[in-house]
């Protein structure tokens, strides 16, 4: 045959990406020389701030390095993902300079009884609506989200359909920035 081939193909015969090579990982995560210092500076503490040295033996310890992460939620305020088209969140990112004081502003209006929500509205897509949706992440308060957990049940026969904190802080968001 003419057009037989004689040698094996150049490309690798999967389709997956190559081996990039030998990689060689390191033995320790740590630099033993940096945790007898601060052993050492313990050590030479102790005598004149008992406190300072106690803490360098507590960061010093198995798993210390964990004391020194900063939390995880700011300030233990667990975040809120508020589903909104893509056109309300722009608009009120841009006209909110805080939007978690709002939201808890909102929260302590529906609670208080000054502010009642209006029902979600339904169908979306079966309706022909194509607007793109994103989350809007504020941080309230999470007493006043508890509260409003509490109370969901109590105010779902009021209403007529159950609110959840999401649907309850976009809508004081568009009541009071009139979108």
């Amino acid at each position: 045959m003419t057009n037989t081939p004689t040698r094996r193909p150049t490309t690798p015969t999967s389709q997956r990406r190559p081996s990039k090579g030998h990689r060689p990982m390191a033995r320790y995560s740590y630099d033993k020389r940096i945790a007898s210092h601060v052993v050492a500076a313990a050590d030479k503490l102790r005598a004149d701030d008992p406190v300072l040295a106690e803490s360098l033996d507590k960061i010093s310890a198995p798993g210390g390095w964990q004391l020194l992460r900063p939390p995880t939620t700011a300030g233990g305020r667990p975040n809120l993902a508020i589903w909104t088209p893509v056109s309300v969140r722009t608009q009120l990112m841009d006209a909110s300079p805080d939007l978690a004081a709002d939201v808890d502003e909102g929260f302590a209006a529906y609670l208080a009884g000054r502010f009642t929500p209006d029902k979600p509205p339904r169908g979306r897509l079966s309706q022909g609506a194509t607007e793109d949706r994103k989350n809007l992440n504020v941080r309230p308060d999470p007493h006043l989200v508890q509260q409003i957990n509490d109370s969901a049940d109590a105010r779902a026969e009021e209403l007529g359909w159950k609110p959840t904190p999401g649907v309850i802080a976009l809508a004081w968001l568009r009541h009071k920035y009139g979108l």
